[in-house]
């Protein structure tokens, strides 16, 4: 356990713990952003839990998952970094994060307590759940962001407080290497057809699905799973039974790419979702897409050509899509916006949502911000 100390900040970011995800990846961008229109910010974990490839290590509370009395002392850590930096704003990511810091940011005199809700209300445990519907009805935060209008309406929360819809974007790293060097690497023939998916293990991911595909697929097709978590060791077993499915875990963005350039298929069978940055880095590719008909991944692929959607638990649908989609491998001509653009949007939208845009003493600083042009909306 060890307290860290910043100087005086405008926006503090908190995550649960550092590792690959989406909260991390869309954290680390905003806090580059940040920086680059002249905000103080800064962004840590409560607790480290695995490294992300690409990216500096987090300033992290405690070295490995808190204990009851762990807890105890990042809460009292917590409150002193509050106190030491006085950020005029924090942004707190995940029901847990919410729920610890959210009290003592408000104990700290922190007036403005943004919580971002990455993941739909179903899938906290009860207890953390109860708890931060009693903070938001309390006031323990003023603002609330969704990743987009299907994860506000799947997480059903009362709009006691300001709340924002803001869809994800992500800036997609070019590819560096060629089909043929990936599939070298992996030790799969060049003539094979590729199925990637990139996510998380863990059971609201559905991969198993893909697994019993590949065995439909066993003459023409390889199943490629990008990615780690608490299901790595089923997936080992898996690929150990199954020649044509192939676990290489986590990766940084920039190997992500090039498997996205290399791939046929992308198949994203989620059961649910907030607002996908693995899919939308697989639209920003043009990747063929292959997805659970699910709210959140139809707004992702909203106007998007090249996409196609099944039941999650829909075997035989899935396989005719798939099948499908590997024999008709034209070019995607779906209406996207550039990823620059996206993301510039993105960007003016959480600095309109966290009020950076009209705090008197920040412009005062650094001069006007610009105002949010981007899909950002106020619910």
């Amino acid at each position: 356990m060890r307290d860290y100390v910043a100087p005086k900040l405008d926006v503090l970011q908190v995550l649960v713990q550092e590792e690959p995800g989406g909260a991390q990846v869309l954290a680390r961008v905003l806090d580059e952003e940040f920086r680059n229109r002249g905000i103080r910010t800064d962004c840590i974990a409560l607790y480290h839990k695995r490294h992300m490839p690409g990216y500096s290590p987090l300033r992290c509370l405690a070295s490995s998952r808190p204990g009851p009395l762990g807890t105890l002392r990042i809460g009292l850590s917590l409150l002193r970094l509050f106190r030491s930096t006085s950020p005029r704003q924090v942004l707190l990511h995940s029901p847990y994060a919410i729920a610890l810091c959210a009290p003592l940011a408000r104990l700290a005199g922190v007036k403005r307590r943004t919580a971002l809700h990455h993941a739909p209300e179903v899938l906290q445990p009860r207890g953390v759940r109860w708890i931060n519907k009693v903070w938001r009805l309390s006031g323990m935060y003023t603002c609330q962001v969704f990743p987009g209008a299907a994860a506000h309406e799947a997480y059903g929360a009362k709009r006691s407080c300001p709340t924002f819809a803001i869809p994800n974007r992500i800036a997609l790293p070019p590819s560096q290497r060629d089909r043929s060097r990936c599939l070298q690497d992996v030790g799969i023939a060049a003539h094979r057809w590729i199925v990637l998916t990139v996510g998380r293990l863990a059971p609201e991911k559905n991969h198993q699905l893909l697994a019993g595909l590949a065995d439909r697929f066993a003459e023409q097709a390889d199943f490629v799973l990008i990615g780690d978590g608490e299901l790595r060791a089923q997936f080992e077993r898996e690929a150990c039974i199954r020649p044509n499915f192939h676990l290489l875990g986590e990766m940084d963005r920039g190997r992500v790419s090039d498997w996205l350039a290399a791939c046929d298929v992308f198949a994203f069978p989620s059961l649910c979702e907030g607002l996908s940055l693995s899919l939308l880095e697989a639209r920003a590719a043009g990747c063929r897409i292959v997805a659970s008909d699910i709210a959140s991944n139809r707004e992702a692929l909203e106007r998007y050509g090249n996409a196609s959607f099944a039941s999650p638990d829909d075997i035989d649908g899935w396989e005719n899509l798939v099948r499908g989609a590997l024999v008709d491998r034209e070019h995607c001509e779906g209406i996207r916006a550039t990823p620059s653009d996206d993301m510039e949007q993105m960007i003016e939208s959480y600095i309109n949502a966290l009020q950076l845009d009209t705090d008197e003493e920040l412009l005062a600083r650094r001069g006007p911000i610009p105002k949010a042009a981007g899909p950002q909306f106020q619910l």
